[in-house]
C-alpha cells in the first residue's frame, strides 16, 4: 500500500534564492545534493536520502527544501513528532508553500489532532488557489 507521502516532487525554488545560501558554489553543491537525495528518496532509499538532506542542512541550516524533505521521511517512517517539528521549522522559512501545509495536516491527523489538521488542509487549499489566481493574471 502506498502512503500519501510517497512520490516527492523536485523542489521548485532555485538554490541561490534559499535562506542562508549566498555562495554560488555552495548553492550548486546543494542543488546537486538535493537531486541525488530526491532520486534516492523516490527509489525508497530513505536512510540514504536522509543522510544527504542532513548534509544539506550542514551547509545551510535554514534550507527549506531539506527541512521539508526530512519531514517527509520522518512521516514516511511514522516519526510524527519529528516530522511536525521539521515542518514547523520549514514553515518559519516559507509560509506560502501549500504542500508543506498539506503534509503538516497529514501529520497532525496521524497525531489525532483533527482540528489543527483541518486548519492546515484549509491553509494548503487557500494557498494553492491563490497561486493559481496569480498565474492567471
Amino acid at each position: 500500500m502506498r502512503n500519501k507521502f510517497n512520490q516527492i516532487p523536485a523542489p521548485k525554488t532555485k538554490p541561490y534564492m534559499l535562506a542562508g545560501t549566498v555562495n554560488p558554489q555552495v548553492a550548486n553543491k546543494i542543488a546537486a545534493m538535493l537531486q541525488q537525495g530526491l532520486a534516492l528518496h523516490n527509489a525508497g532509499e530513505l536512510d540514504q536520502a536522509r543522510v544527504i538532506y542532513e548534509g544539506v542542512l550542514k551547509l545551510n541550516a535554514k534550507h527549506f527544501d531539506a527541512l521539508q524533505l526530512l519531514a517527509t521521511i520522518a512521516a514516511q517512517t511514522r516519526q510524527w513528532d519529528l516530522s511536525l517539528t521539521l515542518l514547523d521549522e520549514a514553515l518559519k522559512i516559507n509560509k506560502t508553500h501549500p504542500a508543506t501545509y498539506n503534509n503538516r495536516g497529514c501529520v497532525l491527523y496521524e497525531l489525532r489532532r483533527f482540528e489543527e489538521a483541518l486548519k492546515n488542509y484549509d491553509r494548503a487549499t487557500t494557498l494553492k488557489a491563490m497561486s493559481r489566481t496569480q498565474l492567471q493574471v
